[in-house]
């Protein structure tokens, strides 16, 4: 799995180039004001000299600890907020990953439950790895969670497991409920309402205690019914209970039922 993902290095440098045109025109139009507010996500995170493929696979290669793991994977992250501090005005610090986000959710919502580091990466590689597959259209390739055989939504919020340490910050960045059912296996039509109520009630008493949250919904722009449509908003009504500010992210495509989308119960939304 290649976990640099060439898309969001597109969104950053982007970001990063229109934060210095915001700034010039703040001081070209001093009198309006500081009305412009820059946001960046979607940091890679392979790191400078891809130190994150390097210390996963001494892991398993028995050549580091879990302790080198973890101190690899932190110092990754401290350089990338770093740069996005000296650059931009807001941003998630709870972007980094042991390996993938989505067996990041899989782990949060409660559908599994490593126990250590050893037995996350036995979801990435190995006998019991899951699939994977594209995502969306780039070379990255996410882990599949599986419901086959699942017949009742088993979510559980599950936040304390050692694997999502990296969320416990002051602004984390979370795979949304209906891009994760959506991209994931298992799930019949007739059960997906069920399944996404039940995560999202998850995802409400996750976020609670957060000020700030970013949730990724990448899944927005694929080619929706109104029923899903009906869905989300209901679902998105109930995250707006956690009093949380989320800025809701999309990117990919263009979403076609974007009345609605603004009219979500959320902070900020980014296209």
């Amino acid at each position: 799995m290649h976990p640099h993902h060439f898309h969001r290095e597109v969104v950053r440098i982007f970001f990063f180039a229109q934060q210095k045109i915001f700034r010039a025109q703040a001081r070209n139009h001093p009198d309006q004001g500081d009305g412009m507010k820059t946001y960046a996500y979607g940091f890679p995170r392979l790191g400078k000299q891809r130190e994150f493929k390097r210390v996963i696979e001494d892991f398993w290669k028995n050549a580091a600890s879990e302790q080198d793991v973890i101190r690899g994977l932190f110092g990754i992250r401290d350089n990338n907020l770093r740069s996005y501090a000296g650059t931009v005005e807001s941003f998630p610090d709870g972007e980094m990953s042991l390996y993938d986000p989505m067996l990041d959710m899989a782990i949060l919502c409660g559908l599994h439950d490593p126990k250590d580091l050893k037995a996350y990466y036995e979801f990435c590689r190995g006998a019991g790895a899951l699939e994977m597959t594209k995502w969306f259209n780039t070379n990255y390739h996410y882990l599949v969670p599986d419901f086959s055989g699942v017949s009742q939504p088993p979510f559980k919020a599950n936040p304390n497991n050692i694997a999502l340490q990296f969320k416990k910050c002051r602004f984390p960045q979370f795979i949304g409920p209906f891009t994760f059912l959506k991209l994931s296996k298992g799930i019949s039509p007739k059960d997906f309402r069920a399944f996404f109520l039940s995560l999202v009630d998850v995802y409400r008493d996750v976020i609670r205690g957060y000020e700030n949250i970013q949730i990724d919904e990448p899944a927005f722009v694929l080619e929706l019914s109104q029923d899903e449509i009906a869905l989300i908003k209901e679902g998105y009504q109930n995250l707006a209970e956690s009093n949380t500010k989320i800025t809701l992210i999309t990117y990919y495509d263009c979403v076609d039922w974007m009345k609605e989308l603004l009219a979500l119960p959320v902070s900020e939304i980014g296209l």
